[in-house]
C-alpha cells in the first residue's frame, strides 16, 4: 500500500514543488544577474556508500546525467549499482545476509540566480530501488543553494525529503572542484533520519 500511495502522490508533488520554487525565486531574486555560468548539462560517475541505520550498508558505483532544457529547467537521471551486507540486527528477519541491488531515478530540476555566484536549485525525482530484500518505488525532493565560492571551488547545501525504502528528511551538502574548463571532481554527503550517504565523483560538463 505504501508503494502505491507513493507512486500516486509523487507525480503530483513534483510539479507543486517546482511551481512553489518558481514563485519563491520570482519574489526572492533582487539581483539583475541572469546567469552565473554554472553548468547543468553534464555526465558524472563515481563511488557511493550508503548506511541505513539498523538495516544494511552498501558500497557501489553511481552514475548521473543532467541536461539543461533552458536557463532554468533541466532533466536528470541516475543509476546506482551496489553491494552490501545486512546489519546484524536484521539477521533472522531478512531473506539473506546480502544487500545487493540497483537503483534507477529520473526527474526534473529548477535553477535560478539569487545573486552573483549563488544559484537556487530544486530537484524532484521518481526513484525505484531493487535489492535482495525486495523492491520499492517512491520519490525524492531536494532544495538548496549552489555557491561559486572561488574560481575553482563550488559549495552546495540544502534539505532533502524522500520516501523510497523509508521516509527520510535531512541535510545534504557537497563540494565541487573545477579541475579544468570541462572536468570537475567532487564529494557529497547526505544526513537523514536513518540514512547516511557519502560519495566521490568525477563530472564532465558539456
Amino acid at each position: 500500500m505504501k508503494r502505491i500511495l507513493c507512486a500516486a502522490a509523487a507525480p503530483l508533488m513534483v510539479p507543486m514543488v517546482f511551481m512553489s520554487s518558481a514563485a519563491f525565486a520570482a519574489e526572492a531574486q533582487t539581483s539583475s544577474v541572469r546567469d552565473n555560468g554554472m553548468s547543468y548539462t553534464y555526465v558524472q560517475g563515481g563511488y557511493e556508500n550508503r548506511d541505513y541505520d539498523d538495516a544494511f550498508e552498501t558500497d557501489g558505483l553511481d552514475a548521473k546525467v543532467s541536461y539543461a532544457l533552458d536557463e532554468h529547467l533541466f532533466v536528470r537521471g541516475g543509476l546506482q549499482l551496489f553491494k552490501g551486507d545486512a546489519d546484524y540486527r536484521c539477521y533472522g528477519f531478512c531473506n539473506n545476509d546480502d544487500a545487493d541491488g540497483y537503483q534507477l531515478s529520473g526527474g526534473l530540476g529548477f535553477n535560478t540566480p539569487l545573486s552573483t555566484g549563488l544559484d537556487l536549485v530544486v530537484t524532484g525525482d521518481i526513484v525505484h530501488i531493487d535489492y535482495d530484500f525486495g523492491d520499492d518505488t517512491g520519490y525524492a525532493i531536494a532544495g538548496g543553494v549552489r555557491h561559486a565560492t572561488t574560481d575553482k571551488l563550488e559549495l552546495t547545501g540544502g534539505l532533502f525529503l524522500e520516501d523510497v525504502v523509508d521516509s527520510e528528511f535531512g541535510l545534504q551538502g557537497g563540494a565541487l572542484f573545477h579541475a579544468s574548463a570541462k572536468v570537475d571532481v567532487g564529494a557529497d554527503l547526505k544526513l537523514g533520519d536513518d540514512i547516511t550517504t557519502f560519495g566521490l565523483f568525477g563530472r564532465y560538463n558539456f
